[in-house]
């Protein structure tokens, strides 16, 4: 984010209000930098600030027929990398290939560029909780984690796999992944 981003937002707001007329207004709280409201009720003597985070909150998880086929896209953008992913990545390869592997499985998936993130990190980057990818080598025996969306016009789905390259997990891993499932 730019840092100014929240003071922009402030003065955003302020300019647009000054030709309104309305005293009540609805805030997402979780959302609006404090400055914003206190710049507000400066600006506004009588103003009326009330949290709309419980409407938004049921508005965004109601989905109309066009927004659930975007998810379904994106869904399927991510199936189809993951496909890819499991057949082409190997050792030897760095994990800007295995990036671009799975963004072209996507992308084909949907036919037309989208943005893609997320996770897709080899070996000792895994422990640290991930990354964008680099130009690390992926090593027989390394654990790949692959943690990513696919984003259709605003909607996204976001699927979660790590496995071993190439060869057999460590001790290591292997206690980790037990470890895993004991706590589930």
């Amino acid at each position: 984010s730019a840092p100014q981003r929240g003071t922009l937002l402030v003065k955003s707001v302020l300019d647009r209000m000054k030709g309104e007329s309305g005293t009540r207004f609805g805030i997402e709280s979780g959302r609006v930098p404090a400055g914003l409201v206190t710049g507000l009720a400066e600006k506004r003597t009588g103003a009326i600030f009330n949290s709309i985070d419980g409407t938004l909150a049921r508005l965004k998880r109601s989905k109309d027929a066009d927004e659930v086929a975007m998810m379904r896209q994106s869904i399927r953008a991510i199936d189809a990398g993951f496909a890819a992913a499991r057949e082409r990545i190997h050792a030897g390869m760095s994990e800007f290939d295995a990036f671009h592997t799975v963004e072209r499985a996507s992308r084909d998936s949907l036919g037309m560029l989208m943005p893609i993130y997320g996770d897709f990190v080899s070996g000792p980057n895994t422990e640290v909780g991930g990354g964008a990818p680099s130009e690390r080598i992926i090593r027989e025996g390394d654990l790949f984690l692959l943690d990513y969306s696919v984003v259709v016009y605003g909607y996204r789905g976001d699927f979660a796999n790590a496995w071993v390259v190439d060869g057999k997990a460590s001790d290591q891993i292997r206690y980790l992944h037990d470890a895993c499932r004991e706590a589930l």
